[in-house]
């Protein structure tokens, strides 16, 4: 959700929302903990006075910049062994399920070629 809101700084809370595949009620769920953790703030939107965008804060800026570093060790230790082939296959299969989860489709065995 922070690396959303940091690629789309001046976008209403609602467009936040549906990029990230969720309806207000979830989003204000989701931002909630963010909130309390003053990672983000609610802002007046700068072009629209009546919207609100979601802005990342100092706080939540050093959380996002910790947890990716983290990230991308966890990343290098999962394509050591696993291989960087097999790992951009998992990478393209964990995609195609995320772009697809509004589907209410589930894979259920099969081999990865059949997705």
């Amino acid at each position: 959700m922070i690396s959303m809101a940091l690629d789309n700084p001046e976008s209403p809370s609602g467009e936040l929302g549906r990029l990230l595949g969720l309806d207000k009620s979830t989003l204000g769920r989701n931002l909630r903990p963010l909130l309390k953790g003053h990672m983000v703030s609610i802002a007046r939107g700068k072009k629209d006075r009546r919207t609100r965008t979601v802005r990342v804060t100092d706080t939540g800026m050093k959380a996002f910049e910790n947890a990716s570093a983290l990230w991308e060790r966890a990343e290098a230790e999962f394509v050591r062994p696993v291989g960087a082939e097999r790992s951009a296959v998992a990478n393209g299969v964990s995609i195609h399920v995320v772009s697809n989860r509004s589907d209410h489709t589930s894979v259920r065995g099969g081999d990865v070629a059949d997705i």
